[in-house]
């Protein structure tokens, strides 16, 4: 009877597993494309680092329509950033599928997804100068987040909104600034597994341990039961990102574009 109880506690909660990666192995990409179950790629690109030749590949990569979108952005220079990585995005699906200029489609919280390779699911984010792009060949939703850390942000501000009440703590507390940017892209990388937009539920999800769990309700609802790794990662000094998806057996790759 108690292990009844303990298993239908279990099925009433979202599980979180929160690591840190302090090391990461990148791949060139030039020579990484494959297509394969079990498996899920990171790809990370600084537009820094990109060769005039690369700029101009890139920007070809996008469908007319596409790029009158980005008349939206008032900088030319997050124009120019926005092109670059839909066209990265479009240059790696090219390499998996074989197909120029596949279609990307939107759900109704605005997470993109290919109707044709149902199978072939990602998710893109881009902070500054950085771009993440994560693929799982599963079909089985994934979030990545990657995030600018900004010494001038009103962090204590954002984490009252947002935050739970230990994650606050910890902000409020810490001498760490780049510990708010590590829980924001937690969350924003499990929302974006979940499919699902900004939600009320946030200020219950509590990244701060390595493991925790909590009940959702109204749109979370949905994902009790669910287990969901989340990993953490610095990207040089000044970004960092966070990776999630469903929990179960898999090998992670790293690579550079």
């Amino acid at each position: 009877m108690l292990n009844n109880k303990m298993q239908k506690s279990a099925q009433e909660k979202i599980i979180l597993s929160c690591t840190d990666l302090s090391e990461m192995n990148w791949i060139d990409g030039v020579s990484h494309f494959s297509n394969r179950d079990g498996t899920l790629d990171v790809w990370m690109g600084d537009l820094t680092e990109l060769s005039e030749d690369e700029i101009i590949l890139l920007k070809n990569k996008l469908s007319f329509d596409k790029v009158v979108k980005t008349d939206r952005f008032r900088s030319s220079k997050d124009r120019s950033r926005y092109i670059l990585a839909h066209g990265m995005l479009q240059e790696i699906i090219k390499q998996y599928t074989g197909e120029e200029l596949v279609e990307i489609a939107f759900t109704k919280y605005k997470k993109p997804y290919l109707p044709k390779y149902p199978n072939l699911s990602f998710n893109m984010s881009h902070s500054g100068n950085l771009v993440l792009i994560a693929f799982r060949f599963d079909g089985i939703p994934v979030g990545v987040d990657v995030e600018y850390i900004n010494s001038a942000l009103d962090t204590n501000l954002i984490a009252e909104s947002y935050y739970h009440e230990d994650e606050q703590k910890a902000v409020f507390d810490t001498k760490d600034p780049q510990l708010f940017f590590k829980l924001w892209t937690r969350k924003e990388a499990l929302l974006k597994a979940m499919e699902v937009g900004l939600t009320e539920e946030i200020k219950k999800i509590n990244t701060l341990p390595a493991d925790s769990g909590f009940s959702g309700s109204g749109v979370l609802s949905d994902f009790n039961g669910h287990s969901y790794d989340i990993q953490s990662f610095k990207l040089g000094n000044h970004y960092f990102g966070s990776l999630a998806t469903l929990k179960n057996s898999l090998s992670y790759s790293f690579v550079s574009f």
